[in-house]
């Protein structure tokens, strides 16, 4: 099977419906919309497929625009340092820190200084659970 190509085939999903063993793929293409019946494989691939673009793909975008609209962007950036470290060198340094995830999502709450030079973070307003979203998400950066 080309990997590209069914890729291709599991793009633009409007609607997935699960049913007795079927699945139902409505696409949205330029040239029309297609109801497509496929083997169990396939369909077990497609929705493999969905989802992990819908989790990384929308996460992401997601929790970049909770740090924008937290804030964090007046002082961090994902690629360059500004006031504070960029997200990426804040991800490299936590690598394979089973602990980070806590400690910084409880820094983030509470702000912290001293890790990333004189200047302090401040405390943010943000609830435990947006916390750890910004975390894992800056975390997850390369």
């Amino acid at each position: 099977m080309n990997f590209g190509a069914f890729l291709g085939d599991c793009v633009s999903w409007k609607l997935i419906w699960v049913k007795s063993m079927e699945v139902f793929l409505d696409y949205n293409f330029s040239v029309g919309h297609f109801l497509i019946r496929g083997g169990t494989m396939k369909k077990l691939m497609c929705l493999t497929a969905a989802a992990g673009f819908i989790m990384s793909a929308g996460v992401a975008v997601a929790d970049q625009n909770l740090a924008t609209a937290k804030g964090c962007m007046g002082c961090h950036a994902i690629d360059k340092k500004v006031l504070g470290p960029s997200y990426r060198d804040v991800a490299k340094k936590y690598a394979g820190d089973k602990t980070a995830e806590a400690k910084l999502a409880e820094k983030v709450k509470k702000g912290g200084s001293g890790v990333w030079g004189p200047i302090p973070m401040p405390a943010n307003n943000v609830s435990d659970a947006e916390a750890t979203q910004l975390v894992h998400w800056v975390l997850s950066l390369k």
